[in-house]
């Protein structure tokens, strides 16, 4: 079976449905995320959903520190220093390795594993997110991101 990659925000990991794996890409997650008291801080909430994952490749990395100004790059995103960045460091993933070690990452904690969910903090209707560059980026490669929820 074949795992499907969908995008939704830290918010709706509440939302989940059984067998969907949220997998953060945020640089910082929020502290629920994780239980300091497991190793790796990976566990099950309360409805069984599994939280604490993290695909650092997806993470921004030290070339887009300091590059967002907030409210600027809100009204113009693609003068976004940071998002530009942001996207040369995602050009640098080999698509499918990422896709693999995704698929891999979900199975090793849920055998039954059916969704990845790639977790952001902004909303679908922030254009200066890096939703907006991952979207872009697996569209690129053929796969449409869809909200999951």
């Amino acid at each position: 079976m074949e795992i499907r990659i969908t995008i939704t925000t830290f918010y709706n990991v509440r939302n989940l449905k059984p067998h969907t794996i949220p997998v953060s890409t945020a640089l910082w997650d929020p502290k629920w995320f994780h239980d300091k008291t497991q190793p790796g801080g990976v566990y099950k909430d309360k409805r069984g959903i599994i939280n604490g994952l993290r695909y650092e490749s997806f993470a921004p990395g030290a070339q887009c520190h300091n590059l967002c100004h907030g409210q600027l790059c809100a009204q113009n995103p693609s003068s976004c220093m940071f998002l530009r960045q942001y996207a040369a460091q995602l050009a640098r993933l080999d698509f499918g390795r990422t896709v693999a070690e995704l698929c891999q990452m979900a199975r090793a904690v849920d055998a039954r594993a059916c969704e990845v969910a790639l977790l952001v903090y902004e909303k679908p209707d922030n254009p200066c997110s890096e939703r907006v560059a991952l979207c872009e980026w697996f569209a690129a490669h053929g796969l449409t991101l869809e909200e999951a929820i």
